[in-house]
């Protein structure tokens, strides 16, 4: 609304403004604030859900129960969370609506790739990518590649970083009708299956603003090479961080502190650059076991990320 009446070339105001500023959802830390009668991990299921907007998170601040929350603030007719969504895309694409909601099904879908959303859409190839542009403009996607110090070359992902919009395009616009015929129960099945996957996502996001408040990197992202991927990667001056995040129901071992340790090896290869010292972080939401210490290892359980990182400023 904001861009219509102030920013836009045709509107009466433009170039009048004093000030501009771009207003982002809260990070986990600041949004858990809205969510202190709940454990971590239901904070973290719920910021899966709401993404940290305000509005959203104040309908499940008198809860401390997540299923509970997403069941009768979601999985319900009536509640505005339920079709949200819609009324949010909606706004912004009149012509061609149901084009730009199969996209954002794709992608919330896991098809990250343009090939691979223009093989689920049937939208030709060649044609994809105006409407990606369109979405990636009104920030409803992110593009993101392979972290590099150079100017990266590979086909770039796309992802939904909108945690309510993911959820949203994942579990309820393709199965709304369940709600409306009185099967929240059935819904909710179906969800409670495919969470610890999708919150997993979220759970690297987490790890990502954890790690900005910790290290305070000059660059951070995620790295990816045929079948080899780590999750965050940063970089302070000459040190490097390497990532591996695993939101599962089983301590993590040796065996992923060894990978990562080799995976890195090979990034410093892709990346052309040896780094002088390199830091490992593993973040798990059941802990570990059988990790010996090292000088450059860090491990972070939920009771780390509990523990508010802002806090060791």
């Amino acid at each position: 609304m904001i861009e219509k009446i102030a920013l836009s070339v045709n509107s009466p105001i433009y170039g009048r403004r004093t000030g501009q500023y771009l207003v982002s959802p809260m990070n986990f830390f600041d949004a858990s604030l809205f969510l202190e009668k709940m454990d971590i991990e239901s904070r973290i299921k719920t910021y899966s859900v709401s993404g940290g907007i305000p509005l959203y998170l104040n309908e499940f601040s008198d809860y401390s129960n997540f299923s509970k929350a997403l069941k009768e603030k979601v999985l319900s007719a009536g509640e505005f969370l339920l079709e949200e969504g819609r009324f949010l895309t909606l706004e912004e694409f009149s012509r061609d609506p149901a084009t730009y909601f199969d996209i954002l099904k794709a992608v919330a879908n896991g098809r990250t790739k343009p090939k691979e959303i223009s093989d689920l859409t049937e939208i030709p190839y060649k044609g994809l990518g105006t409407y990606l542009a369109k979405l990636l403009d009104l920030k409803l996607l992110r593009k993101e590649f392979p972290f590099s110090l150079k100017k990266p070359r590979r086909t770039p992902l796309y992802f939904i970083d909108d945690g309510y919009l993911r959820f949203y395009f994942k579990f309820l616009y393709p199965h709304k009708e369940l709600i409306y015929r009185g099967r929240s129960d059935y819904l909710m099945k179906i969800i409670s299956k495919a969470l610890p996957q999708f919150v997993s996502f979220t759970f690297e996001k987490i790890a990502k603003q954890y790690l900005e408040k910790i290290v305070k990197p000059e660059k951070i992202g995620r790295w990816w090479r045929k079948d080899e991927e780590i999750d965050i990667v940063a970089t302070c001056g000459n040190t490097l961080v390497v990532c591996e995040v695993k939101w599962t129901n089983k301590p993590v071992g040796s065996s992923v502190l060894d990978n990562l340790q080799r995976k890195a090896g090979l990034l410093q290869e892709d990346i052309g650059k040896n780094f002088e010292k390199v830091i490992y972080y593993l973040f798990s939401k059941s802990g570990f076991v059988g990790i010996k210490s090292l000088d450059n290892l860090v491990l972070v359980d939920l009771g780390g990320i509990d523990s508010r990182p802002e806090k060791q400023d």
